[in-house]
């Protein structure tokens, strides 16, 4: 059945052109599948000029934030899903970040600047119209965070959470 008001950012970081090591190309995969079941009209129904797959050397920094940049085109009665899997690293002012192909890191940490900082990403969300925003994280972080309780993927979630609502 078609859904013609399901929009949908998919994001796939596999490979990272400077941490190679990082390297994880099941998320390709899963960011196709999730894309395939998406403009499926006998799942989701999402059409398909509707759904944008990056992946990989795609997943860059800059195409990403174009693609945000884009889903102020939305409208109120439209669903929005933003999915992403890759991996997840912090900066060394502790903000939480999702990274993309062209990432680099010092010292264990994200450059500021090349990755998707969680303030970068709420902004672009808050401006969509859409009334139904749903995000799916399949993330990897660069240690381990308790979702009960305080923590900076904690406050990520929550900065998301109250952002939204403000809009």
């Amino acid at each position: 059945m078609p859904f013609p008001h399901g929009h949908a950012l998919i994001i796939g970081v596999g490979t990272y052109q400077h941490e190679p090591r990082l390297n994880v190309p099941a998320t390709t995969a899963d960011a196709q599948a999730v894309a395939e079941v998406l403009r499926d009209p006998r799942c989701c129904g999402y059409p398909a000029e509707q759904v944008t797959l990056l992946t990989d050397g795609q997943a860059t920094r800059a195409a990403i934030l174009a693609a945000l940049d884009h889903l102020p085109y939305t409208s109120k009665t439209d669903t929005l899903l933003l999915f992403s899997s890759g991996h997840g690293h912090y900066s060394s002012d502790g903000t939480y970040h999702l990274t993309t192909h062209d990432t680099r890191l010092a010292g264990g940490k994200v450059v500021v600047g090349t990755a998707i900082s969680q303030a970068e990403l709420l902004e672009r969300l808050r401006a969509t119209p859409a009334e139904r925003v749903l995000l799916l994280f399949n993330a990897c972080r660069e240690r381990q965070v308790a979702f009960v309780g305080p923590g900076p993927l904690m406050l990520f979630a929550q900065a998301l959470t109250d952002g939204l609502r403000l809009r």
